[in-house]
């Protein structure tokens, strides 16, 4: 890479995790895949985070040693990328709007990609940039649904028999007080986690009002925070933080959830106010025929029988194993 090594920019008290995500996509030049000179980018999505994005990359570079050309910016709205390009000092030329405006990155010659647009995107143009032949920096979460998230990880499959880098913005696993802590944990520090509990409190982070003229696709593009077709619902766009760092210190993903939710506060949107959700490991039992009226009343004296006698269920709290028993209609 450079002098500087990557755990002395890791210890580096000004470094962000953000930017930290912008020095893992860059280390691809170190595999050889990138042609010496000036590192092209390009930017899809003009907001916040973006600018954010392309700062970090920035940042990145100049502690590598590298300098970078900004070859193309897109978004949805002319006044979002004249802001960028006004921001970054930006030659008017590099600059795109319009829904399909990420299709003029993909034409560029960008070498990488920052992806910052509302999530429900993201999967279209993380395929169009891979499928262009571009490294990607994608921001969380990667889709809103289960179609969206196969689809980024059908791409991922396809990044990865090209020789493509692609890095996503669940920025807590470069964090170096996280891979401290996760270092500890695997070294046998508290033994193993069989359990824990994930919190995201907060406000509603920004309102964006609907104005005279508004199309229903401006409105939604541009108020996208606060609705779950365009932002997943604030479970998946901001607590998906928390959720990943359960799944990776516990070292599994959940096979089974239950929870509840609700809405009476919000202004704007259909997002929920609040969630409250258990996830288990524990595997789910196939879906099996119905059984007898018999068998129904045996589980139901298995089940009383564990709450009276209070079996040791070995980390498997009530409410798991409910569901692990209930959720295919069994009783």
């Amino acid at each position: 890479m450079s002098e500087v090594t990557r755990r002395h920019f890791m210890q580096s008290t000004a470094a962000t995790a953000a930017t930290i995500s912008a020095f893992n996509v860059l280390s691809s030049r170190a595999a050889g895949t990138l042609p010496p000179g000036k590192i092209k980018v390009g930017l899809i999505g003009c907001g916040g985070r973006g600018n954010g994005a392309l700062g970090n990359f920035r940042e990145a570079a100049k502690i590598l040693g590298q300098e970078i050309e900004v070859v193309a910016v897109c978004d949805a709205f002319k006044d979002k990328v004249e802001g960028t390009l006004g921001r970054y000092k930006l030659d008017a030329k590099v600059g795109f709007w319009g829904f399909n405006a990420y299709k003029k990155v993909a034409a560029s010659d960008a070498q990488f990609v920052l992806m910052a647009t509302p999530p429900s995107f993201r999967p279209v143009h993380l395929e169009a940039m891979i499928d262009a032949g571009k490294h990607c920096f994608i921001e969380k979460p990667v889709g809103v649904d289960p179609v969206g998230v196969r689809k980024v990880i059908e791409v991922g499959e396809r990044a990865r028999a090209k020789g493509l880098a692609i890095v996503a913005g669940t920025q807590r696993r470069y964090q170096a007080n996280y891979q401290m802590n996760k270092a500890r944990v695997d070294a046998g520090a508290i033994g193993q986690i069989v359990g824990g509990t994930v919190s995201w409190n907060g406000n509603v982070p920004w309102i964006h009002p609907r104005k005279d003229g508004y199309s229903n696709a401006e409105y939604l593009a541009r108020n996208w925070l606060n609705f779950n077709e365009l932002s997943g619902d604030h479970i998946c766009e901001q607590h998906v933080h928390n959720l990943d760092v359960a799944n990776w210190f516990i070292g599994r993903t959940p096979e089974a959830f239950i929870g509840f939710g609700g809405r009476a506060r919000r202004q704007t949107g259909n997002m929920f106010d609040f969630f409250s959700t258990t996830l288990s490991s524990i595997p789910l039992p196939p879906r099996l025929p119905s059984p007898p009226p018999r068998k129904r009343i045996q589980v139901a004296s298995l089940i009383r029988n564990i709450l009276i006698r209070n079996v040791d269920l070995k980390g498997l709290d009530i409410l798991s194993f409910f569901w692990t028993l209930g959720c295919r209609n069994q009783f």
